[in-house]
């Protein structure tokens, strides 16, 4: 988010056409960016599109973490996506 800060005061930047996009752990950071900062136009997150429960047992990362996230963070993506609104947003799967 500071990088925003910063976007914005620079001169040849629109900050009304700010974009955010990134793949893997960048498009983990493009879904929270995206849901939390409305400065953000458009949003475009490659991969990261799951529920943290349907990641257990398919040995991507420890099932310990992801039994912990899908138990402390029961959402996933596709619910943190719905924040986004009203920016577009544009998933690549």
């Amino acid at each position: 988010m500071r990088a925003l800060d910063y976007l914005e005061t620079r001169p040849e930047v629109d900050a009304k056409r700010i974009g955010l996009t990134g793949i893997s752990g960048g498009g983990a950071m493009t879904w929270y960016t995206a849901a939390v900062d409305e400065r953000i136009a458009a949003a475009a997150p490659v991969c990261s599109t799951f529920h943290w429960g349907s990641q257990a047992g398919i040995g991507w990362l420890a099932d310990n973490v992801m039994h912990l996230l899908s138990q402390h963070l029961p959402v996933g993506f596709p619910v943190v996506g719905a924040l986004i609104a009203p920016a577009t947003a544009h998933l690549e799967a």
